[in-house]
């Protein structure tokens, strides 16, 4: 009876170890094939991370931690070998200027009006621009562009003035969208009115043919944050809580990136095109 008893407390302890390691949470990079993943950083307040986004010079990442079960958290920069975390305020989706000195990012709360900010890397110089979220600096820093509850929009940081990026209204709020590289598209993902499932866009930034013509649909757990290589070739995204890659041009599938520990999301390319930041959560 002893021997069952301890037999069965071994097989409890293994069972219990599989969630432990599915448990960890915090801002990781690995090379585009997947191989030397490590771990930046992990603030220990709180019990999730997420949106990371990589400086211009590729020497630091900005990104959210927050509490899985309510939302609310806190913004940081860390160096990219995990030193000199910094706190920069409530969460909010930091993204960098092009010249690494500003941040833009929205707040929902925290003691500022709900909407788009910006404020200076070294602190100060903090700034309302226009209600939304997510906000993404084009790479000329010219515009910000950023969305409402259905739809994009986009911000001209010279004159204040703002319009639609697209005509249509989505069903969900299109969260997950990127620049390319040299500023002349948007990818997202949304899922429209009357939809099936998810869908990636890819639009001109200029606002012209704005025809929406999915270039994927997947069922399922399809999003997270839309990054693209330098080059604008491929587009990275997560289905399933793993990161995908897909060849922009043609009609093939996306490919999961291999040697992938655990689950992960909010990939973001970094500036040479050898790396990925990205965030894994709790399940």
């Amino acid at each position: 009876m002893m021997r069952t008893r301890a037999v069965m407390w071994v097989g409890l302890a293994l069972l219990l170890a599989v969630p432990l390691r599915a448990q960890e949470t915090g801002i990781f990079v690995m090379r585009v094939d997947g191989s030397q993943e490590r771990k930046v950083v992990q603030v220990d307040e709180f019990s999730a991370h997420g949106s990371p986004r990589w400086s211009h010079d590729g020497k630091r990442l900005a990104f959210d931690a927050y509490d899985a079960w309510n939302g609310r958290g806190k913004s940081f920069v860390v160096n990219l070998d995990g030193s000199e975390l910094t706190e920069i305020g409530p969460r909010g989706s930091l993204d960098w200027s092009p010249d690494d000195k500003q941040f833009v990012f929205h707040v929902e709360g925290g003691g500022l009006e709900p909407g788009v900010w910006v404020q200076n890397v070294a602190g100060g110089g903090q700034e309302r621009l226009t209600g939304g979220a997510w906000p993404r600096w084009s790479p000329d820093g010219g515009k910000i562009a950023f969305c409402d509850d259905t739809t994009l929009r986009m911000l001209d940081v010279a004159s204040g003035e703002e319009g639609p990026i697209v005509d249509e209204s989505f069903e969900q709020r299109p969260g997950s969208f990127e620049w390319s590289r040299d500023g002349r598209s948007i990818a997202f993902i949304t899922r429209r009115a009357q939809a099936a499932m998810r869908e990636l866009f890819i639009v001109n930034a200029d606002g012209t043919n704005q025809v929406l013509t999915p270039r994927l649909a997947r069922p399922g757990n399809f999003g997270g944050h839309v990054t693209w290589s330098p080059g604008d070739k491929q587009l990275a995204f997560t289905i399933d809580s793993y990161i995908y890659v897909l060849d922009v041009a043609g009609n093939g599938d996306p490919r999961r990136v291999g040697g992938q520990l655990d689950k992960s999301r909010d990939p973001e390319w970094s500036p040479d095109g050898a790396w990925f930041a990205f965030a894994r959560r709790p399940r």
